[in-house]
């Protein structure tokens, strides 16, 4: 791994301790980053641990080493003192300071003073002394027990708890020690025990208590503070009150006759309090009751009451159909068209029955000049009506419109249907969210708003399942398409939201008339298998090829276009027609492929800080063309005449040089031919070739 920085985010320490030796270690978290300041994640590494006594450069007096892993975020968790835990716990921790060093892979990182946390472990040795080495002997360490019935404390009281311990009823209750820190009765709460170490601070409210009981009230000796059991037993009273006011006998004792437990009693119809003389009047007689206040006077319970007139009998009232029949004779049939009129009556009662085969509601006297003669017409349990139209909620008969069945106000459906199927019946199914449905011609059952319905006023149409429609459609909101949108779709700023697991715009040109352009195009987001590639495409369906790609994570201004039609990859403000920003090396390649039957070539053409080249990526990427940063103008200049000019910017001969042109002393070459010159580095002289033999040339 590369070198670490360690970057040290939090070593914490917690430590409370009842009874209970301290832990031997402490943690130790660290960031671990590069040196870079990159955050190095899941990598391995060996975090050493020293401990110096007395300064900074101090005597080693433990070491140990960990292997750890960091996590996503680069941090590593150690214990320290868990490696060697033998060195560890033989520290005088009161013998400090104490200072740690912390090494990486065999690199010091640091080493700072360590403070207060793992001064718990000196406190915990304290803490196994029973003696605080001041003078005060109440505030020793205490150790609390439960034997049987005592709670108690070893340098302090006791309290004994078995009046909270019979057990015996649902609602005694029975106090335990939960934890060793905690008292808690039954059918209640933990109450803590504020057992507290004394630091000889001089602070006298945070000293050790010692506890106390009366009654219910548990008290502290130190502070005054009190706890008051809410649930209470009836040995709890007994205890505490001696009875009074939870009465097991009808007298209390006292003066007050008042609040005296009562008995009571029933005579006839009326229910009495022994003690107050309260009384109660039952309102609702049954026969017996009758009986013996009035020796059944007025109820008689059989159809003769006993004298020589038979006409004052009981009768019993039945009803068939629309005929009125009394048991010892006698009847009335109720009329189907006209109303019963009792001319000395109040009410005049319509042969309307409602549902429970009883007279329907009483028609006022005065309601006679309007309604006249009954038009309902009844058939057993069911009315109509022949002629004229019926309103609901109309405020005066005028208002009644010429509909057969004029509303004003809603109409409630309260779900479901009945009666059988039939074709026009119109019903509420309250399942789910709920639809209105109804009977076609068919008998069969629609759901207003789908299936095939068309909708008047509109030109919506279904078509094999599809809403179809030949007039242009304006949508003055936002969009949603997809198999995945919901109701109260949240557009954002999205004018049109496609949300499905497979998103794709089609563009399908039906054009077949000769010489007219039909290919088809498709936007594409995303391939559509399981591990697919993430991406954005424009792609020729037509030719099934992918003309136009965008991966996901591909960065800012990848690819931009300027107003002024300059193109830049990686800027966005290009400056010549084509400009490619880089923060190393920006370049091209050209590869050419065997797919045409050439051999395959790469060449890159690229510059950085150091030059522009030309590289043969093929041939072991040879540079054989470079421009050294810093080259004078027309270090290489070819005129129109193809003249080449070398630090000259008008050429007159093929070659035209500005300045000494130098020739590396070589040996002479194996193959020549007429016209070859070179510098021969035995002679140091200048030689040329003739065709024939090599010439000196001076």
């Amino acid at each position: 791994m590369k070198k670490t920085t360690l970057t040290f985010i939090l070593s914490i320490l917690l430590g409370v301790f009842v009874n209970a030796q301290a832990p031997q270690s402490f943690n130790y978290q660290a960031v671990l980053r590069d040196a870079s300041g990159k955050v190095l994640a899941d990598q391995d590494a060996t975090i050493g641990v020293a401990i110096l006594q007395g300064n900074i450069s101090g005597a080693e007096i433990f070491s140990e080493s960990h292997n750890v892993t960091t996590n996503s975020f680069g941090l590593a968790n150690l214990q320290i003192g868990a490696v060697n835990p033998s060195a560890f716990e033989v520290i005088d921790w009161a013998a400090g300071p104490y200072f740690i060093q912390i090494s990486v892979d065999g690199t010091i990182m640091g080493t700072s003073q360590l403070l207060s946390v793992p001064y718990a472990l000196f406190a915990g040795s304290v803490a196994n002394n029973s003696q605080d080495d001041d003078n005060d002997p109440t505030n020793e360490i205490q150790d609390i027990s439960l034997n049987n019935n005592q709670l108690s404390i070893s340098k302090g009281s006791t309290i004994d708890l078995s009046v909270l311990q019979d057990g015996t009823g649902t609602d005694n209750q029975k106090l335990q020690v939960n934890n060793e820190r905690f008292l808690k009765i039954t059918n209640g709460n933990n109450v803590e025990l504020p057992f507290l170490l004394s630091e000889t601070d001089g602070d006298t409210t945070n000293e050790i208590q010692t506890i106390s009981r009366s009654g219910l009230m548990v008290i502290l000796n130190k502070n005054g503070g009190t706890f008051q059991d809410s649930v209470l037993t009836e040995n709890d009273v007994d205890n505490m009150v001696a009875n009074n006011g939870f009465q097991r006998t009808a007298d209390d004792g006292d003066i007050d006759d008042t609040n005296e437990i009562q008995t009571v009693s029933r005579s006839g119809l009326t229910v009495t309090l022994n003690k107050n003389g309260g009384t109660f009047q039952d309102s609702v007689l049954t026969e017996t009751d009758v009986d013996n206040m009035v020796s059944n006077n007025g109820f008689q319970r059989t159809a003769d009451d006993g004298d020589i007139d038979d006409t004052n009998e009981i009768q019993i009232l039945s009803i068939s159909h629309d005929t009125i029949y009394l048991s010892n004779g006698g009847f009335v049939k109720l009329p189907k068209n006209d109303s019963i009129y009792i001319a000395d009556s109040t009410y005049i009662k319509s042969g309307v029955r409602d549902w429970n085969n009883s007279l329907a509601k009483n028609i006022t006297k005065a309601d006679t000049t309007r309604w006249g003669k009954s038009r309902w017409l009844v058939q057993n349990d069911d009315i109509y009506y022949t002629s004229g139209n019926v309103g609901i909620g109309i405020s005066t008969p005028e208002d009644i419109g010429s509909a057969p069945l004029n509303v004003e106000g809603g109409i409630l459906y309260k779900g479901g249907v009945s009666g059988g199927v039939e074709a026009g019946k119109l019903f509420y199914d309250p399942t789910g969210n709920g639809t209105f449905k109804y009977y076609d011609n068919t008998n069969t059952e629609q759901i207003l708003g789908t299936g095939t319905i068309n909708y008047t006023g509109t030109l919506w149409s279904s078509v094999s399942g599809d809403l179809s429609s030949n007039s242009d459609v304006i949508c003055n909101g936002s969009l949603a398409v997809g198999g995945d949108a919901v109701a109260g779709e949240n557009f954002g700023f999205s004018t049109i939201l496609l949300k499905e697991n497979n998103l794709r715009i089609r563009f399908d040109d039906t054009s077949s008339s000769s010489g007219f352009p039909n290919n088809d195009w498709q936007l594409t987001a995303n391939e559509s298998t399981s591990g697919g590639a993430n991406y954005f495409a424009i792609e020729d369906i037509t030719g099934a090829t992918i003309p136009f790609k965008v991966m996901a994570g591909a960065k800012t201004n990848a690819l931009y276009v300027g107003s002024n039609s300059k193109i830049g990859i990686n800027t966005n403000s290009p400056v010549l027609d084509i400009h490619i920003h880089s923060g190393d090396t920006p370049g091209i390649r050209l590869e050419q492929d065997n797919s045409s039957g050439w051999a395959p070539q790469t060449w890159d053409v690229a510059g950085n800080e150091a030059n522009f080249f030309i590289r043969d990526a093929t041939n072991s990427s040879r540079l054989p063309f470079r421009i050294r940063s810093g080259a004078p103008t027309s270090s290489i200049d070819i005129s129109s005449s193809g003249n080449v000019g070398i630090g000259i910017q008008n050429p007159t001969q093929k070659l035209d040089i500005d300045g000494a042109m130098h020739l590396k002393p070589t040996s002479q070459p194996i193959s020549s031919t007429a016209g070859d010159i070179y510098f021969d580095s035995s002679s140091n002289k200048l030689r040329c070739f003739d065709g024939a033999e090599w010439h000196d040339l001076w």
